[in-house]
């Protein structure tokens, strides 16, 4: 049997952003999309970072992502009763927020280690290492969320694999857990100093790379999209 393995999935920064446009917010405005119901869901107003390109799979609202027609149709019939796709209007296209919902209990906590905070209440603040009960990975969802970092799309190699052979562009997957060797131990990505200058000289890199292999997405939209100031 091969090793289980369990990633964290978001969208690429290199592939760029989109934010919610505060000065349109109007009376339905939210700022966290993923407290919203599926019935209360709207076409809400959009801004997209001038470095966004033509790709399968942007960053959505910070911590989320959307994918394009093409993903949704390989991903959906993997997803039934665990995500909602919910529209997200980008010129004349329509994009689709993957709003995961099901928290899936099959973390091992007393051998997960981070920084952790007890006022008001116990909450995780960073976790470094993830540990998961190999029982429960082995039946875990398509796609799925933990209780101790809720913000986190968590899943296996079957997802993974599917996306990677289906050349779907865009997603990042961050390695947090193999069955036979443990957590990986994971740092946030530093900001300052020689390592955040090195980590943003590559993301510049990545932008004009992709400018040239995939083209900038106000570039092939008819309907342009507000870029962020």
């Amino acid at each position: 049997m091969n090793p289980l393995n369990v990633y964290r999935v978001t969208g690429d920064l290199q592939y760029g952003n989109i934010f919610l446009n505060l000065e349109k917010k109007g009376p339905n405005y939210i700022r966290d999309v993923d407290v919203v119901k599926k019935e209360e869901w709207n076409i809400y107003p959009c801004q997209i970072s001038k470095y966004t390109y033509d790709v399968d799979v942007i960053i959505f609202a910070s911590s989320y992502f959307v994918v394009n027609e093409k993903t949704k149709s390989i991903l959906e019939p993997y997803c039934k009763n665990i995500v909602d796709f919910l529209p997200v209007q980008l010129g004349e296209r329509t994009y689709w927020f993957m709003k995961s919902y099901v928290f899936y209990d099959c973390t091992v906590r007393e051998k997960m280690e981070g920084d952790k905070n007890t006022v008001p209440h116990f909450y995780w603040s960073y976790i470094n290492r993830f540990a998961f009960d190999s029982e429960k990975i082995e039946k875990s969802p398509f796609i799925f969320r933990c209780l101790e970092k809720k913000t986190y799309i968590l899943c296996t190699d079957q997802f993974k694999d599917l996306v990677e052979g289906a050349g779907i562009v865009g997603f990042k997957f961050e390695h947090l857990w193999n069955s036979e060797t443990g957590g990986i131990w994971c740092e946030r990505e530093p900001i300052f100093g020689p390592e955040g200058a090195k980590l943003n000289r590559e993301l510049k890199e990545n932008w004009g790379i992709n400018k040239k292999k995939y083209g900038l997405l106000n570039h092939v939209l008819k309907q342009k999209v507000e870029i962020l100031k």
